[in-house]
Protein backbone atom coordinates (compact mmCIF):
# COMPACT_ATOMS: atom_id res chain seq x y z
CA UNK A 1 0.00 0.00 0.00
CA UNK A 2 2.05 2.88 -1.12
CA UNK A 3 -0.18 4.82 -0.07
CA UNK A 4 -0.01 4.55 3.47
CA UNK A 5 3.61 4.26 3.34
CA UNK A 6 3.73 7.88 2.25
CA UNK A 7 1.61 8.97 5.02
CA UNK A 8 3.73 6.79 7.22
CA UNK A 9 6.88 8.83 5.91
CA UNK A 10 5.13 12.37 6.31
CA UNK A 11 3.98 11.96 9.64
CA UNK A 12 7.95 10.56 10.74
CA UNK A 13 9.38 13.71 9.05
CA UNK A 14 6.55 16.03 10.14
CA UNK A 15 7.35 15.24 14.06
CA UNK A 16 11.02 14.39 14.18
CA UNK A 17 11.96 18.33 14.63
CA UNK A 18 9.40 18.43 17.42
CA UNK A 19 10.65 15.36 19.57
CA UNK A 20 12.78 17.60 22.36
CA UNK A 21 10.12 19.79 22.26
CA UNK A 22 7.76 17.20 23.23
CA UNK A 23 9.98 15.72 26.03
CA UNK A 24 10.83 19.11 27.55
CA UNK A 25 6.71 19.40 27.38
CA UNK A 26 6.30 16.44 29.30
CA UNK A 27 9.13 17.10 31.92
CA UNK A 28 7.66 20.18 32.34
CA UNK A 29 4.34 18.24 33.04
CA UNK A 30 6.38 16.35 35.45
CA UNK A 31 7.71 18.83 37.28
CA UNK A 32 4.28 20.27 37.98
CA UNK A 33 3.11 16.96 39.38
CA UNK A 34 6.56 17.24 41.92
CA UNK A 35 5.04 20.64 43.37
CA UNK A 36 2.17 18.50 45.15
CA UNK A 37 -1.25 18.82 43.06
CA UNK A 38 -3.63 17.51 45.41
CA UNK A 39 -6.49 17.79 43.89
CA UNK A 40 -7.98 17.97 40.43
CA UNK A 41 -11.37 19.25 38.58
CA UNK A 42 -13.05 17.77 36.13
CA UNK A 43 -15.38 19.61 33.58
CA UNK A 44 -16.97 17.67 30.82
CA UNK A 45 -17.99 18.60 27.97
CA UNK A 46 -20.15 21.97 28.17
CA UNK A 47 -21.49 22.57 24.19
CA UNK A 48 -21.69 26.27 24.16
CA UNK A 49 -23.27 26.48 27.81
CA UNK A 50 -21.30 29.60 29.13
CA UNK A 51 -23.93 30.06 31.99
CA UNK A 52 -23.39 26.64 33.25
CA UNK A 53 -19.75 26.80 32.37
CA UNK A 54 -19.69 29.82 34.61
CA UNK A 55 -21.64 27.73 37.30
CA UNK A 56 -19.91 24.89 37.13
CA UNK A 57 -16.25 26.30 37.93
CA UNK A 58 -17.95 28.24 40.96
CA UNK A 59 -19.02 25.14 41.83
CA UNK A 60 -15.51 23.65 42.25
CA UNK A 61 -14.89 26.82 44.44
CA UNK A 62 -11.77 27.12 42.67
CA UNK A 63 -12.12 30.81 41.62
CA UNK A 64 -12.76 34.01 43.95
CA UNK A 65 -14.13 37.03 42.38
CA UNK A 66 -15.68 35.02 39.05
CA UNK A 67 -18.38 37.59 38.53
CA UNK A 68 -15.73 40.46 38.06
CA UNK A 69 -13.58 41.01 35.06
CA UNK A 70 -10.80 38.17 34.53
CA UNK A 71 -7.68 40.29 36.01
CA UNK A 72 -9.63 40.44 39.18
CA UNK A 73 -9.82 36.42 39.47
CA UNK A 74 -7.78 34.75 42.04
CA UNK A 75 -6.65 31.11 42.37
CA UNK A 76 -8.02 30.03 45.50
CA UNK A 77 -6.34 26.33 46.01
CA UNK A 78 -2.29 26.39 45.04
CA UNK A 79 -2.71 22.36 45.52
CA UNK A 80 -5.54 22.51 42.74
CA UNK A 81 -5.95 21.86 39.01
CA UNK A 82 -8.42 22.07 36.82
CA UNK A 83 -9.24 20.05 33.55
CA UNK A 84 -11.51 21.29 30.71
CA UNK A 85 -12.19 17.77 28.46
CA UNK A 86 -13.10 20.00 25.03
CA UNK A 87 -16.17 20.63 23.39
CA UNK A 88 -16.60 23.90 24.28
CA UNK A 89 -18.54 24.82 20.65
CA UNK A 90 -21.41 23.68 19.12
CA UNK A 91 -25.00 22.38 20.14
CA UNK A 92 -25.94 25.39 21.69
CA UNK A 93 -25.96 29.17 21.00
CA UNK A 94 -23.11 30.41 23.39
CA UNK A 95 -19.66 29.13 21.21
CA UNK A 96 -18.43 32.65 21.63
CA UNK A 97 -18.79 33.34 25.12
CA UNK A 98 -17.52 29.75 26.35
CA UNK A 99 -14.54 29.85 24.20
CA UNK A 100 -13.54 32.88 25.62
CA UNK A 101 -14.52 32.29 29.47
CA UNK A 102 -12.26 28.93 28.87
CA UNK A 103 -9.66 30.76 27.00
CA UNK A 104 -9.46 33.45 29.75
CA UNK A 105 -9.19 30.88 32.59
CA UNK A 106 -5.98 29.53 31.12
CA UNK A 107 -4.70 32.81 30.68
CA UNK A 108 -5.19 34.05 34.02
CA UNK A 109 -4.18 30.35 35.77
CA UNK A 110 -1.94 28.80 32.94
CA UNK A 111 -0.07 26.79 35.72
CA UNK A 112 -3.61 25.63 36.63
CA UNK A 113 -6.10 25.32 34.07
CA UNK A 114 -6.15 22.98 31.13
CA UNK A 115 -8.03 22.93 28.36
CA UNK A 116 -7.81 20.29 25.69
CA UNK A 117 -8.82 19.94 22.01
CA UNK A 118 -12.10 18.60 21.31
CA UNK A 119 -13.55 17.11 18.38
CA UNK A 120 -15.81 20.13 17.69
CA UNK A 121 -12.94 22.68 18.17
CA UNK A 122 -11.01 20.32 15.32
CA UNK A 123 -13.59 20.33 13.15
CA UNK A 124 -13.72 24.01 13.27
CA UNK A 125 -10.23 24.56 12.89
CA UNK A 126 -10.54 22.17 10.01
CA UNK A 127 -13.27 24.08 8.39
CA UNK A 128 -11.32 27.27 8.36
CA UNK A 129 -9.63 25.31 4.99
CA UNK A 130 -12.81 23.88 3.53
CA UNK A 131 -14.58 27.40 2.63
CA UNK A 132 -16.42 26.80 -0.59
CA UNK A 133 -16.94 23.39 0.25
CA UNK A 134 -19.08 20.74 2.66
CA UNK A 135 -17.88 21.84 6.20
CA UNK A 136 -19.19 20.29 9.91
CA UNK A 137 -20.41 23.39 10.67
CA UNK A 138 -22.92 23.21 8.50
CA UNK A 139 -24.27 19.95 9.47
CA UNK A 140 -28.47 19.78 9.84
CA UNK A 141 -27.40 18.80 13.31
CA UNK A 142 -24.89 18.58 16.47
CA UNK A 143 -22.52 21.35 14.74
CA UNK A 144 -23.21 25.33 14.41
CA UNK A 145 -26.39 26.10 16.33
CA UNK A 146 -27.86 28.98 14.03
CA UNK A 147 -28.71 31.00 17.25
CA UNK A 148 -24.22 31.13 17.88
CA UNK A 149 -23.54 32.87 14.62
CA UNK A 150 -25.03 36.50 16.43
CA UNK A 151 -22.03 36.92 18.56
CA UNK A 152 -19.79 36.61 15.75
CA UNK A 153 -21.32 39.80 13.74
CA UNK A 154 -20.46 43.24 14.11
CA UNK A 155 -23.38 44.86 16.28
CA UNK A 156 -26.13 46.13 15.09
CA UNK A 157 -28.98 44.55 12.79
CA UNK A 158 -32.08 42.16 13.67
CA UNK A 159 -30.97 39.00 13.08
CA UNK A 160 -34.21 37.15 14.59
CA UNK A 161 -36.30 36.76 11.32
CA UNK A 162 -33.46 35.07 9.47
CA UNK A 163 -32.85 32.87 13.17
CA UNK A 164 -36.48 31.93 13.03
CA UNK A 165 -36.30 30.65 9.11
CA UNK A 166 -33.28 28.92 9.63
CA UNK A 167 -34.98 27.16 13.07
CA UNK A 168 -38.66 26.36 10.97
CA UNK A 169 -37.07 25.15 8.56
CA UNK A 170 -34.64 22.55 10.60
CA UNK A 171 -38.01 21.48 12.16
CA UNK A 172 -39.13 20.12 9.14
CA UNK A 173 -35.87 18.66 8.56
CA UNK A 174 -36.70 16.91 12.00
CA UNK A 175 -40.14 16.08 11.27
CA UNK A 176 -38.96 14.09 8.09
CA UNK A 177 -35.80 12.40 9.53
CA UNK A 178 -33.85 14.14 6.67
CA UNK A 179 -30.85 15.45 8.90
CA UNK A 180 -27.97 12.80 7.09
CA UNK A 181 -29.04 14.19 3.59
CA UNK A 182 -30.18 17.81 4.55
CA UNK A 183 -27.49 20.30 5.50
CA UNK A 184 -27.17 24.08 6.81
CA UNK A 185 -25.23 25.36 3.30
CA UNK A 186 -26.44 28.68 2.02
CA UNK A 187 -27.19 27.20 -1.19
CA UNK A 188 -30.89 27.26 -2.54
CA UNK A 189 -30.72 23.17 -3.19
CA UNK A 190 -32.48 20.00 -2.53
CA UNK A 191 -29.65 19.23 0.03
CA UNK A 192 -30.35 22.38 1.79
CA UNK A 193 -32.75 23.06 4.79
CA UNK A 194 -33.69 26.12 2.96
CA UNK A 195 -35.66 24.33 0.85
CA UNK A 196 -38.03 24.68 3.47
CA UNK A 197 -37.61 28.59 3.85
CA UNK A 198 -40.47 30.15 2.27
CA UNK A 199 -39.77 30.99 -1.50
CA UNK A 200 -39.62 34.70 -1.26
CA UNK A 201 -37.41 34.80 1.70
CA UNK A 202 -35.19 32.28 0.64
CA UNK A 203 -32.65 33.69 -1.29
CA UNK A 204 -31.93 36.81 1.61
CA UNK A 205 -31.68 33.70 4.59
CA UNK A 206 -28.90 32.12 2.64
CA UNK A 207 -27.08 35.33 1.88
CA UNK A 208 -27.46 36.31 5.41
CA UNK A 209 -26.17 32.35 6.59
CA UNK A 210 -23.38 32.41 4.37
CA UNK A 211 -22.72 35.67 6.00
CA UNK A 212 -22.69 34.62 9.50
CA UNK A 213 -20.58 31.13 8.75
CA UNK A 214 -17.78 33.33 7.24
CA UNK A 215 -17.90 35.77 10.16
CA UNK A 216 -17.60 32.75 12.41
CA UNK A 217 -14.72 31.20 10.95
CA UNK A 218 -13.13 34.59 10.61
CA UNK A 219 -13.67 34.85 14.39
CA UNK A 220 -11.09 31.83 14.68
CA UNK A 221 -8.88 32.63 11.56
CA UNK A 222 -5.19 32.41 12.33
CA UNK A 223 -3.90 35.71 13.96
CA UNK A 224 -7.01 36.53 15.71
CA UNK A 225 -7.01 35.72 19.63
CA UNK A 226 -9.83 32.54 19.73
CA UNK A 227 -7.77 31.31 16.66
CA UNK A 228 -3.89 31.54 18.26
CA UNK A 229 -5.70 30.35 21.53
CA UNK A 230 -7.43 27.18 19.89
CA UNK A 231 -4.51 26.14 17.70
CA UNK A 232 -2.46 26.13 21.39
CA UNK A 233 -5.09 23.45 22.91
CA UNK A 234 -3.18 20.50 23.32
CA UNK A 235 -4.66 17.02 22.24
CA UNK A 236 -4.12 14.86 25.86
CA UNK A 237 -2.68 16.19 29.38
CA UNK A 238 -1.33 14.25 31.87
CA UNK A 239 -2.09 15.61 35.45
CA UNK A 240 -2.31 13.13 38.91
CA UNK A 241 -1.04 10.32 36.93
CA UNK A 242 -4.01 10.49 34.72
CA UNK A 243 -4.31 10.37 30.90
CA UNK A 244 -6.99 13.33 29.91
CA UNK A 245 -8.19 12.93 26.26
CA UNK A 246 -11.27 13.87 24.70
CA UNK A 247 -12.13 10.77 22.91
CA UNK A 248 -9.76 7.92 23.79
CA UNK A 249 -6.17 6.45 23.33
CA UNK A 250 -6.76 3.51 20.94
CA UNK A 251 -4.18 0.71 22.04
CA UNK A 252 -2.63 0.49 17.91
CA UNK A 253 -1.58 4.67 18.96
CA UNK A 254 -0.46 4.03 22.51
CA UNK A 255 2.03 1.02 21.64
CA UNK A 256 2.96 2.93 18.50
CA UNK A 257 6.73 3.19 19.68
CA UNK A 258 6.76 0.43 22.18
CA UNK A 259 5.67 -0.50 25.23
CA UNK A 260 5.59 2.25 27.99
CA UNK A 261 6.67 4.73 25.28
CA UNK A 262 2.47 6.21 24.96
CA UNK A 263 3.51 9.11 26.27
CA UNK A 264 6.30 9.96 23.93
CA UNK A 265 3.12 9.79 20.80
CA UNK A 266 0.95 12.07 23.27
CA UNK A 267 3.61 14.58 23.19
CA UNK A 268 4.60 14.48 20.18
CA UNK A 269 1.05 15.09 18.59
CA UNK A 270 0.91 17.87 21.37
CA UNK A 271 3.96 19.70 20.02
CA UNK A 272 3.05 18.99 16.23
CA UNK A 273 -0.43 20.33 16.72
CA UNK A 274 1.18 23.57 18.49
CA UNK A 275 3.71 23.87 14.93
CA UNK A 276 1.38 22.90 12.51
CA UNK A 277 -2.28 24.54 14.02
CA UNK A 278 -2.51 27.37 11.48
CA UNK A 279 -5.58 27.09 8.47
CA UNK A 280 -2.98 26.34 6.07
CA UNK A 281 -1.18 23.68 7.81
CA UNK A 282 -3.57 22.14 10.15
CA UNK A 283 -5.23 19.68 7.11
CA UNK A 284 -1.69 18.42 6.01
CA UNK A 285 -0.57 17.43 9.82
CA UNK A 286 -4.11 16.35 10.61
CA UNK A 287 -3.98 14.12 7.28
CA UNK A 288 -0.46 12.87 7.96
CA UNK A 289 -1.00 11.78 11.54
CA UNK A 290 -4.85 9.73 11.55
CA UNK A 291 -3.94 9.86 15.43
CA UNK A 292 -5.13 13.16 15.72
CA UNK A 293 -8.61 12.85 14.85
CA UNK A 294 -8.95 8.83 16.83
CA UNK A 295 -7.83 10.62 19.88
CA UNK A 296 -10.61 13.07 20.05
CA UNK A 297 -13.21 10.79 18.35
CA UNK A 298 -12.19 6.99 19.53
CA UNK A 299 -15.04 5.86 21.74
CA UNK A 300 -13.61 2.00 21.84
CA UNK A 301 -12.04 1.94 25.24
CA UNK A 302 -16.16 2.28 27.17
CA UNK A 303 -16.44 -1.49 25.52
CA UNK A 304 -12.79 -3.51 26.55
CA UNK A 305 -11.40 -2.96 29.95
CA UNK A 306 -8.92 -5.26 28.41
CA UNK A 307 -7.47 -2.37 26.31
CA UNK A 308 -8.44 0.22 28.66
CA UNK A 309 -5.37 -1.76 30.72
CA UNK A 310 -3.12 -2.08 27.70
CA UNK A 311 -3.01 1.60 26.75
CA UNK A 312 -2.56 2.44 30.40
CA UNK A 313 0.35 0.33 30.52
CA UNK A 314 1.59 2.23 28.04
CA UNK A 315 1.25 5.27 28.97
CA UNK A 316 2.13 4.55 32.34
CA UNK A 317 -0.45 6.11 34.16
CA UNK A 318 -3.24 4.82 36.58
CA UNK A 319 -5.78 5.95 34.59
CA UNK A 320 -7.56 7.73 31.39
CA UNK A 321 -10.27 10.44 31.86
CA UNK A 322 -12.74 10.76 28.32
CA UNK A 323 -15.36 13.38 27.29
CA UNK A 324 -16.99 13.25 23.82
CA UNK A 325 -19.35 10.25 24.53
CA UNK A 326 -22.26 11.59 26.68
CA UNK A 327 -24.61 10.13 29.76
CA UNK A 328 -26.37 11.93 32.03
CA UNK A 329 -23.96 10.70 34.92
CA UNK A 330 -20.35 10.58 34.88
CA UNK A 331 -19.08 7.17 34.70
CA UNK A 332 -16.17 5.02 36.52
CA UNK A 333 -15.43 2.38 34.29
CA UNK A 334 -12.64 -0.54 34.64
CA UNK A 335 -12.26 -0.50 38.39
CA UNK A 336 -11.66 3.55 38.33
CA UNK A 337 -9.10 3.22 35.43
CA UNK A 338 -11.49 4.83 32.93
CA UNK A 339 -13.40 8.06 33.86
CA UNK A 340 -16.51 9.09 31.22
CA UNK A 341 -16.79 12.48 32.39
CA UNK A 342 -19.33 14.04 29.72
CA UNK A 343 -22.26 13.92 31.32
CA UNK A 344 -24.01 16.52 29.35
CA UNK A 345 -23.52 19.74 30.97
CA UNK A 346 -24.32 21.65 28.25
CA UNK A 347 -28.52 23.04 28.74
CA UNK A 348 -29.05 22.86 24.79
CA UNK A 349 -27.78 19.32 24.47
CA UNK A 350 -29.14 17.76 27.58
CA UNK A 351 -32.60 18.91 26.27
CA UNK A 352 -32.25 18.26 22.51
CA UNK A 353 -29.59 16.18 21.89
CA UNK A 354 -28.02 16.75 18.92
CA UNK A 355 -30.78 18.77 16.87
CA UNK A 356 -31.05 22.32 16.86
CA UNK A 357 -33.85 24.09 19.08
CA UNK A 358 -35.10 27.51 20.77
CA UNK A 359 -34.06 26.21 23.97
CA UNK A 360 -36.89 28.71 25.70
CA UNK A 361 -39.70 27.09 24.27
CA UNK A 362 -40.81 24.46 22.19
CA UNK A 363 -41.22 24.11 18.37
CA UNK A 364 -43.10 22.06 16.00
CA UNK A 365 -43.58 21.34 12.18
CA UNK A 366 -46.24 22.44 10.40
CA UNK A 367 -47.95 19.35 10.53
CA UNK A 368 -47.65 19.36 14.32
CA UNK A 369 -44.86 17.29 15.08
CA UNK A 370 -43.22 18.51 18.26
CA UNK A 371 -39.81 18.50 17.64
CA UNK A 372 -37.94 20.77 20.49
CA UNK A 373 -38.70 20.57 23.77
CA UNK A 374 -38.22 23.35 26.02
CA UNK A 375 -34.87 23.31 28.21
CA UNK A 376 -34.25 23.18 31.88
CA UNK A 377 -33.34 26.67 32.86
CA UNK A 378 -31.04 24.96 36.00
CA UNK A 379 -27.51 23.71 35.19
CA UNK A 380 -27.56 19.65 35.16
CA UNK A 381 -24.96 16.87 35.46
CA UNK A 382 -22.07 16.05 36.93
CA UNK A 383 -18.05 17.09 37.67
CA UNK A 384 -15.45 15.20 38.83
CA UNK A 385 -12.63 15.28 41.49
CA UNK A 386 -9.74 13.72 41.85
CA UNK A 387 -8.45 14.05 45.39
CA UNK A 388 -4.79 12.63 46.20
CA UNK A 389 -5.46 9.97 49.88
CA UNK A 390 -2.86 9.94 52.34
CA UNK A 391 -2.01 6.85 53.24
CA UNK A 392 -4.08 5.14 51.28
CA UNK A 393 -3.19 2.47 49.48
CA UNK A 394 -1.05 2.87 46.00
CA UNK A 395 -2.60 2.19 42.48
CA UNK A 396 -1.86 -0.48 40.85
CA UNK A 397 0.96 -0.11 39.01
CA UNK A 398 -0.43 -2.92 35.90
CA UNK A 399 2.67 -4.34 35.72
CA UNK A 400 5.19 -1.74 35.27
CA UNK A 401 6.56 -1.83 39.11
CA UNK A 402 8.72 1.60 38.29
CA UNK A 403 7.71 3.84 40.75
CA UNK A 404 5.13 4.27 43.82
CA UNK A 405 1.88 6.00 42.87
CA UNK A 406 -0.25 7.49 45.26
CA UNK A 407 -3.57 6.71 45.68
CA UNK A 408 -6.13 9.64 44.39
CA UNK A 409 -10.01 9.15 45.48
CA UNK A 410 -12.33 9.73 42.86
CA UNK A 411 -15.30 11.82 43.64
CA UNK A 412 -18.29 13.12 41.88
CA UNK A 413 -19.96 15.96 41.97
CA UNK A 414 -23.45 16.91 41.33
CA UNK A 415 -25.51 20.08 40.69
CA UNK A 416 -26.97 22.10 43.30
CA UNK A 417 -30.22 23.86 42.99
CA UNK A 418 -30.41 27.53 41.36
CA UNK A 419 -26.85 26.94 40.24
CA UNK A 420 -27.57 28.94 36.57
CA UNK A 421 -28.77 32.16 38.32
CA UNK A 422 -26.47 35.07 38.42
CA UNK A 423 -27.03 35.68 42.04
CA UNK A 424 -25.79 32.45 43.39
CA UNK A 425 -23.68 32.74 46.24
CA UNK A 426 -19.71 33.97 46.00
CA UNK A 427 -17.96 31.22 45.24
CA UNK A 428 -16.54 30.61 48.67
CA UNK A 429 -20.01 30.12 50.15
CA UNK A 430 -20.55 27.21 48.25
CA UNK A 431 -21.30 24.25 49.95
CA UNK A 432 -19.08 21.25 48.38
Amino acid sequence: DGHRLDRRAMAAVMLRPFRLLALALLASGARAEDKQTDTVWIIGDLHADVVCARAWVSRTGLVANLRGPAVDWAWGDPSAELVFMGDYVDKGPQARETLEFVRDLTERFPDRVHAILGNHELNLLMDRARRGGRMYLQLALGAAHPKQYAAWLPEGGDVTPTQEALLGALAEVYDRSEFRSVDLSPEQASGSALKYVPADQRAAVGAELAQWQAAYLDGVASGTPLGDWLESRPIAAVVADTVFVHGGVPATVAAARGLGRGREVLGDLNAGLRAHGSESALPGFVAGNPAVSSLVEYRGLHKDCAEVRAVLANLNASRIAVGHTPSNDVRVLCGGKLLAVDSALGRWFRASGNLYCDGDKARSSARGRRVCEPMSEQCEGQITRLSRAPGGQPDAADGDGDRPRDAWRVEIISAEPDMHRPEMPPTDELRL
